[in-house]
């Protein structure tokens, strides 16, 4: 069951059955979305929550930046409701390439009536024309423009005096390139795809979609006219309608299919055409074009995604935005999250083309209009969403008030089932990197489809954000604000721009990276388990510690620049400020690529080693100082930090976030290590920032008893703040220097630690795990057990090396490089009766293993389930680990034991191993090896003896 926090500290909230009817205002709006008849209902724009000062800032912008027909064929409408309207909006005119989106609807319609699938082969319809040339060219394809089909020589969208598309109807030559390897806009393309479905429909795709669409949904000012032959439609560009007509079918779009009640097209039509279908990396045919569809192109239309150089065509608008344009500025936006349908028509490109960029301001400056809050986001089960609400203006910088510890803002969602979530929120600038603005938002992951609801809770006071009562300060702004928002279940298959991004099996039709098995929990013993998914194994790094010490981040020393990695960077992949991110992002996908599935960092190491990371605005003292301000954060760099940790999740990667470091000054960095308002803004602002990730740990302090030794009540204190702030229940654990079981003992029973973090010094890791687990046990709690030592790295098959000092100054070394084996374990098959059931949870122990466990801990052992194991065969384990530095804290390595309860567990059967990705360093089992190498070690690292081993590789590697 999940907890409710209030604010900063556990707080019981008795939720209401139904909130008061005033607290839904904002919902209803939203709600209330209405379908015209003959006539529009137009309504004023602060009826539907928008600014109409600033909604006309906004029109007087793109006015200024378009041809002389400026906006009088312009209408904008939200809910339902016309709320602005140029006078000559209900004038036909032609709307050229807009066309393509009724066409490409047909279609949809067609697969909706089972007369065709996106894999039909086109030639099945039209064998005369397409037999020779194109038999293998299927409806997507050419919905997609990639069939590499070419009707006549020439190049219409950019050669002098091209053709334009009044002629299109030719018949093929030879084809471009095979379907499928590049792009090309295309009309004579189009034309073919028109002609293929006019032959499937039996009708004329006029009377088609008059019948089934424009009918219904009450377009009358429409002419659908032939191309210059004469003989067929044109369906490329041949529309003409008014501006008034094409919002209606923008507003079915809007809907996903759905009028009034009827549902005239087929939702699954509708989200497939307008997502990108049109991979980053695939090549445009013709560079010199200027309709380049790689990661922007869906089925004719064009999606708000990120094309090959990692940008957006309209950054400062919602991701969700998508749009489809036609020559001479006519163009149609669709913008879900705003629940709004903009059209723009006219007849003046030669007098000034309106770009992207004149579009992308334009739509910041509606979004700056709309008052009510607004849900961004894919809306499925564990993608997050963002929920923004425009509240007081401040900046970063501000003392009276400070708008991050004088404001509080706190959502409370409810689920499908009941379930609630208080989930802490915080100040976001302008809402794009900027530190001045309105923008105030929460990040929250659903956990179940169906229908979400919200509401805002947004006080101001001193020090009102670290406060726990729930009535502290004064109620302010949108505080009582609330909403709702519908969640789809998780997708069959991955969006088409981030196939094989999935680490796990790049074949399995499900989401990237944790997308598809949700947030990863601790269930009651030694393994951490997806809630929707099997228990997983770590295998990932822990150097460099100030991984985030990136150069691309603002207000940041560049101790790391990742170059190397730049080159892993790909099509399509996140990037800001034209190329800052590529390093530490390819970084990412590198470490992917070799099956590494964690990163450890510091989110803070002022007064530390390393002395350049930090989340706060401007340039502490990096030695450490009480007069550093620790008060108010960076947003463009946390920004920035976001982007990074969203990345390193689709491509499934565990995020380790350590809050301290061992050095004294580090611990007395924040309240001079005591729990005062530093360090509670501190958890907080990295809690509201980034706790809606689904795989991450809150690591409270490296070494937590060396040098300033904070104590087991300080500690303790620091877990349960955490705790409280952290609506998600993210694994908690502190790590520890000396005897770990007398060291970390306090956390063994208490709920608020889930996990272990050990320095094994030269201690045998199988003795000490099974130490921990006797002393867990007797505490009733099996916490997930992380391990650190040189001694443990001497047991470990996976190293990783990272580029030396000296190959800093050689290009093309890549920072990270490392060479892996992963030993997959198997015990002896045996009915899945005679294996020990799982034991009852007990004491303060949350939840219960999913299934029984074979254990054998003679090293570093890690489990995980498959469902597609076959039954009655133990599940495999595997070991991992990662060299960090030389020194007393140099090797970490992760180790997690059997999901161990009270009762103790049985032997295993006898296992046996396989090495996968290189040489089996052993035949039979581990203990065999061991007793043969006369030593209790499971194995030596490959390649000659310890010693000789450690001093290549602490050549190779060096300090990072």
């Amino acid at each position: 069951m999940t907890r409710i926090h209030l604010c900063c500290l556990v707080t019981a909230l008795a939720f209401p059955m139904a909130w008061p009817a005033d607290q839904w205002a904002c919902a209803r709006a939203a709600e209330d979305t209405v379908f015209p008849g003959r006539d529009w209902q137009e309504a004023s724009p602060e009826s539907q929550h928008v600014d109409s000062r600033k909604l006309q800032t906004a029109i007087d912008h793109l006015k200024q930046h378009a041809g002389r027909h400026g906006v009088r064929r312009m209408v904008i409408v939200r809910n339902g409701r016309m709320i602005w309207r140029g006078p000559e909006a209900d004038l036909r005119q032609g709307i050229w390439s807009i066309t393509k989106a009724f066409t490409s609807t047909a279609q949809g319609l067609l697969i909706q009536d089972g007369k065709c699938s996106l894999d039909t082969k086109a030639a099945r319809f039209n064998p005369r024309d397409l037999a020779e040339h194109y038999p293998d060219v299927t409806l997507r394809h050419f919905a997609t423009m990639t069939s590499g089909y070419d009707g006549v020589g020439g190049f219409y969208d950019f050669a002098p005096g091209h053709r334009g598309d009044q002629n299109a109807w030719v018949r093929p030559e030879r084809p471009f390139f095979r379907p499928g390897e590049k792009f090309q806009y295309w009309d004579e393309a189009m034309q073919q795809y028109g002609y293929v479905l006019t032959q499937i429909a039996g009708e004329s795709l006029e009377q088609y979609l008059k019948r089934r669409i424009l009918d219904p949904i009450g377009i009358t000012h429409f002419r659908w006219k032939k191309d210059q032959t004469g003989k067929v439609l044109n369906w490329t560009g041949g529309i003409e309608i008014s501006a008034s007509d094409l919002a209606r079918f923008g507003l079915l779009y809007l809907n996903r299919g759905q009028w009034n009640s009827r549902r005239l097209l087929s939702s699954e039509w509708v989200e497939a055409a307008t997502r990108v279908q049109v991979p980053p990396w695939l090549p445009n045919a013709l560079p010199q074009s200027n309709r380049k569809g790689a990661g922007l192109y869906g089925y004719h239309w064009w999606v708000n995604s990120r094309g090959p150089d990692g940008s957006r065509p309209w950054p400062h608008a919602p991701i969700e935005t998508y749009c489809r344009s036609g020559y001479n500025n006519n163009d149609l936006f669709v913008v879900p999250p705003w629940n709004m349908v903009i059209v723009r028509l006219g007849m003046d490109q030669a007098d000034r083309e309106i770009t992207d960029a004149v579009y992308d301001e334009f739509l910041r400056l509606i979004g700056e209009a709309i008052q009510d809050p607004v849900v961004e986001g894919e809306r499925r089960v564990w993608h997050p969403v963002t929920v923004t609400f425009r509240g007081p203006t401040a900046s970063e910088t501000d003392d009276d008030p400070n708008p991050f510890l004088d404001y509080r803002l706190q959502v409370v969602f409810r689920g499908p089932s009941g379930q609630t979530y208080d989930v802490p929120g915080f100040f976001d600038g302008d809402g794009f990197g900027g530190g001045a603005g309105n923008v105030w938002r929460v990040r929250f992951t659903p956990d179940e489809p169906g229908r979400w609801s919200f509401r805002a809770s947004f006080r101001k006071g001193r020090h009102v954000a670290i406060q726990p009562q729930e009535n502290a300060g004064q109620p302010l702004a949108f505080d009582g604000a609330a909403g709702h928002f519908l969640v789809r279940p998780a997708a069959d298959k991955p969006p088409s721009d981030l196939d094989g991004l999935n680490p796990f099996d790049p074949t399995a039709p499900t989401e990237p990276g944790f997308l598809q098995w949700g947030r990863l929990q601790y269930v009651g013993g030694h393994y951490l388990k997806f809630r929707d998914g099997p228990y997983w194994v770590r295998g990932g790094t822990d150097s460099p510690e100030n991984f985030l010490a990136y150069a691309g981040f603002d207000n940041t020393p560049p101790s790391h620049r990742y170059a190397a990695h730049t080159t892993d960077w790909r099509p399509g992949d996140p990037d800001w400020g034209d190329g800052r991110g590529r390093g530490i992002i390819g970084a990412l996908n590198y470490l992917a690529s070799k099956h590494v599935n964690s990163i450890y960092f510091l989110v803070m190491n002022v007064g530390g080693d390393g002395k350049d990371v930090w989340p706060w605005v401007g340039r502490p003292n990096p030695k450490g100082s009480p007069k550093n301000d620790n008060l108010h954060y960076d947003i463009s760099k946390l920004r920035q930090w976001n982007v990074v940790f969203d990345h390193a999740q689709r491509r499934g990667i565990f995020l380790h976030f350590v809050f301290n470091e061992a050095e004294a000054p580090n611990k007395r960095e924040l309240d001079d290590g005591e729990l005062g308002p530093e360090r509670k803004l501190y958890y907080r602002e990295i809690i509201a920032r980034f706790g809606h990730h689904l795989a991450l740990e809150w690591n409270l302090c490296e070494e937590y008893n060396l040098g300033f030794d904070l104590g087991s009540e300080r500690v303790k204190s620091f877990a349960a703040y955490v705790q409280a702030v952290d609506p998600y229940d993210h694994p908690i654990a502190v790590h520890s220097a000396g005897d770990p079981l007398r060291a970390l003992r306090f956390t063994f029973g208490d709920p608020r630690f889930s996990m272990t973090s050990i320095q094994l010094g030269q201690r045998r890791i199988d003795t000490l795990t099974e130490a921990f687990r006797r002393a867990t046990q007797e505490g009733c709690r099996s916490p997930w057990m992380s391990s650190r030592s040189i001694a443990a790295s001497r047991r470990l098959i996976w190293r990783s090396t990272t580029r030396t000092a000296t190959a800093k100054k050689k290009s093309g070394r890549r920072t990270f490089r490392a060479a892996w084996w992963s030993l997959s374990w198997r015990t002896r098959s045996r009915p899945t009766a005679s294996r020990r059931p799982p034991s009852p949870s007990c004491g303060t122990t949350r939840g219960t293993p999913g299934s029984s466990w074979s254990r054998f801990h003679s090293g570093k052992w890690s489990q995980r389930t498959n469902s597609s194991r076959a039954p009655g065969r133990s599940p495999s384990v595997a070991t991992v680990g990662r060299p960090s530095r030389w020194g007393p804290k140099s090797w970490r390595s992760r180790e997690r034991s059997t999901p161990s309860t009270c009762p103790k567990p049985a032997r295993p059967a006898r296992s046996t191993c396989r090495l996968i990705g290189g040489r089996s360093p052993c035949a039979g089992t581990i203990p065999e090896q061991a007793a043969s190498k006369g030593r209790s070690e499971p194995f030596q690292p490959a390649g000659g003896s310890r010693s000789a081993h450690h001093r290549r590789t602490r050549k190779r590697i060096g300090r990072c």
